[in-house]
């Protein structure tokens, strides 16, 4: 389980006490959740080394991301039109694990990006702005990624309403919520606390 879209000392040392998997920061310019380089350099090091500290990009240079990794990222998640190759640069020159992500009409793209990223997740081509996305496809997608031995999270949309539905019916690896996890344009801590309990529901964490 990711929870992204953290902006504030108070949210990141509050999500850090929870048994999730990672926690992400959007760094793709004027968003409403876009956190800067000297906002990033402080909420990092509150998080423990147990939880990936992921940097969250929409077709950044390479320099862009080497700037925000060198600062303390333990994952790029890539959330744009990035190739193949230059997911191969960015894990090649900072050893470091990818998040590819891919729209429902995207699923014929992933095999040619086996080599290259770590975890594939499924997210509306819209990104980011907490629209559902066609769960009809999942089916198709968890096929293509067992077959490359990968795993698959889901994201877009994704709330406490709606997440025991996701967990009956499919089989996957993992979720990231961002609008799911807030109230009023803020983290909300019950919110995040009830995610994690239904998470623990289906056995996804310990707690």
């Amino acid at each position: 389980m990711k929870f992204c879209g953290f902006k504030t000392i108070e949210e990141v040392e509050f999500a850090s006490t929870l048994p999730i998997q990672a926690i992400g920061f959007i760094l793709v310019p004027n968003r409403k959740r876009t956190v800067s380089l000297e906002q990033l350099a402080y909420l990092l090091p509150i998080i423990p080394d147990s939880i990936w500290r992921v940097g969250v990009f929409q077709n950044p240079s390479l320099e862009e991301v080497g700037n925000a990794v060198s600062l303390g990222l333990s994952m790029v998640q890539l959330h744009g039109q990035e190739s193949p190759a230059f997911c191969k640069q960015v894990k090649e020159s900072w050893q470091i694990p990818i998040i590819k992500v891919f729209s429902e009409t995207q699923l014929q793209e992933i095999p040619s990006y086996k080599d290259v990223m770590d975890i594939v997740l499924l997210d509306h081509a819209s990104g980011g702005k907490g629209e559902l996305i066609d769960w009809s496809y999942i089916p198709q997608a968890k096929r293509v990624t067992e077959s490359l031995h990968l795993p698959l999270w889901i994201a877009g949309g994704l709330n406490e309403s709606n997440i025991d539905n996701l967990y009956s019916n499919y089989e996957l690896d993992g979720v990231d919520l961002s609008s799911g996890i807030e109230s009023n344009g803020r983290k909300d801590n019950q919110k995040m606390i009830k995610l994690v309990e239904r998470m623990k529901k289906h056995d996804k964490v310990e707690w």
